[in-house]
């Protein structure tokens, strides 16, 4: 991710585990399938291996939820944004998920 926020599945899952999210945004109701790393506890979405240590992911069924607990371990905040809102297709195109960066 560049500058101060990612958007969508994979810059934000990136920022995930250097704890440089500060606020983690979702569309409310979103369910992703993915995957998750069991070497290092990197997210990913769609790959057969972890994008950071090469090791064999496993299927995650709910990968939002999974973010959602890594960004509150990190102490990140958590919005969640109703889908009836202004603004909420814009975040839906982009995967449903971004983050306000820390650094």
């Amino acid at each position: 991710p560049e500058g101060r926020g990612a958007l969508g599945g994979e810059p934000t899952l990136e920022a995930l585990p250097a704890a440089r999210v500060d606020t983690l945004v979702v569309l409310g109701g979103l369910a992703v399938e993915g995957r998750s790393c069991p070497s290092c506890g990197r997210l990913a979405v769609g790959r057969g291996r972890c994008p950071a240590c090469g090791s064999t992911t496993v299927p995650q069924p709910d990968l939002i939820e999974e973010a959602v607990e890594v960004a509150l371990r990190n102490g990140a905040r958590v919005e969640t944004i109703p889908r009836d809102v202004e603004g909420a297709e814009d975040l839906a195109g982009a995967g449903g998920i971004g983050a306000l960066l820390r650094f």
